[in-house]
Parts: C-alpha cells; structure tokens; sequence
C-alpha cells in the first residue's frame, strides 16, 4: 500500500506523538491535525466544510431553500460547496423531508425541494 516505507514510519511517529489523529482503517484511512493541538495553538487555518456536523449542515441547507426557493440536490451543493458530497446532502435531505421541514416535488433526478410553509419561522 505504502509506496514508501519511510512515510508510513513517519505519520505513524506523528501519531504516537498525538500531533496527527487518524480515523478509518486500511485503505480508508484519513490522517489529519489533532484539533486539540490546533485550538491550543489557535491556528486560522483554511475552513473545510467535509467535517461539518450535520445539524449544522441541516441548518444551511434550510437557509439555502429559505433564500432562493426551491432547489434541487445539485443547487444546494453547489451553493454549499462541493466538498459535501451529494449522498450527504440527500441524506439531510430526507431527514428535513421526514419531520416535516422540507417537501419534495418530483421524482428522482428532477426532484426539487423547498421549505414547509408551516416550517416558515
């Protein structure tokens, strides 16, 4: 799997050092700085939307169909940004869908969604 040895021996140093944190296994596996660490520093790096926690994105994707009507998944994305992929976004989707939040119009890939009129604050 490791082209070369040496990076394996290293990120695994950086690990047991507890200033890179992994998550998943093999070929799945995701290095990336230890939050902790970065609080402590009170490192401005760049944001990333991919670690979102999905209240959160909930909350965007009701701002995104609250301000400009109904949309489809490829709407919202590209508004969101792409790093949130689709499937996560459907995902939250279906689960506005589910307490009412949200209604779907149409089917499949010409589905379209907008904000409940009883879910209007």
């Amino acid at each position: 799997m490791w082209e070369n040895d040496n990076l394996k021996d290293w990120l695994d140093k950086l690990t047991d050092l507890g200033l890179v944190k992994t998550r998943g296994k093999t070929k799945g596996t995701v290095y990336f700085a230890n939050p902790v660490l970065l609080k402590k520093l009170d490192f401005r790096g760049l944001m990333n939307l991919k670690n979102i926690e999905p209240i959160r994105l909930r909350e965007l994707i009701r701002q995104i169909l609250t301000n400009y009507g109904d949309c489809s998944i490829s709407d919202i994305q590209d508004r969101v940004g792409k790093e949130i992929t689709k499937k996560r976004i459907k995902r939250e989707l279906d689960f506005l869908v589910e307490l009412g939040e949200v209604l779907p119009d149409g089917d499949k890939r010409w589905r379209r969604y907008a904000i409940a009129q009883n879910a209007v604050k």
